[in-house]
């Protein structure tokens, strides 16, 4: 029996496939929702913000022939689960944030700060500063808006926006597929000579 003959539970390769493991989302959900304690993203955000069949999307379409590095199924899986874990929220949050910048109205990007200066001649108790007390009461109130010109508003909005948040994310998984270029040929491991 040759070497692809006896790889017949995977074909002619030595590992599976993402979309081997995960032929579907309710698989990928099962999967890897079972593995985790906790829910690996928050449902309650609004739609915009990717949800856990939009990664399962995403990662699909990156690495659905891609074949795994590891030859045990479950030690991939568990591998996901733990980019999940550790990951997930994290992106779940940035997208969120980049969601809202795009929405800021001309008006909320041109605001600037608001200053208030209180004055109390006779406060009605005395405070430690050191402790960062404030006073209750005040004798008078100074206040002050700054506002941004559109270009510097604008400026400032395109340095935050950021459209490779998503690549990022997806890359994470990378280190969990093979990169050599024939995943159908046998591994060769040189011998190694031991003195007796």
């Amino acid at each position: 029996m040759n070497y692809f003959e006896s790889r017949s539970d995977y074909g002619q390769y030595r590992t599976q496939t993402f979309s081997d493991h995960f032929p579907d989302f309710e698989t990928w959900q099962t999967k890897i929702g079972g593995m985790l304690t906790i829910p690996y993203l928050d449902a309650t955000l609004h739609p915009g913000i990717p949800s856990p069949e939009t990664i399962y999307t995403l990662l699909m379409a990156e690495y659905k022939n891609s074949h795994v590095l590891s030859s045990d199924p479950t030690r991939f899986v568990l591998k996901c689960a733990a980019l999940m874990y550790q990951y997930a929220p994290e992106y779940q949050r940035e997208m969120e944030i980049q969601d809202k910048l795009r929405n800021m109205t001309q008006d909320e990007l041109m605001s600037g700060a608001e200053i208030i200066a209180n004055e109390a001649m006779h406060p009605a108790k005395t405070v430690d500063v050191s402790a960062h007390e404030k006073i209750t009461t005040i004798n008078g109130q100074r206040t002050s808006w700054t506002q941004k010109d559109k270009a510097t508003a604008y400026a400032e909005l395109y340095a935050l926006l950021d459209a490779d948040i998503t690549t990022r994310f997806v890359a994470r998984f990378r280190r969990l597929f093979l990169v050599n270029v024939t995943p159908n040929e046998p591994l060769f491991y040189p011998e190694i000579e031991t003195e007796t």
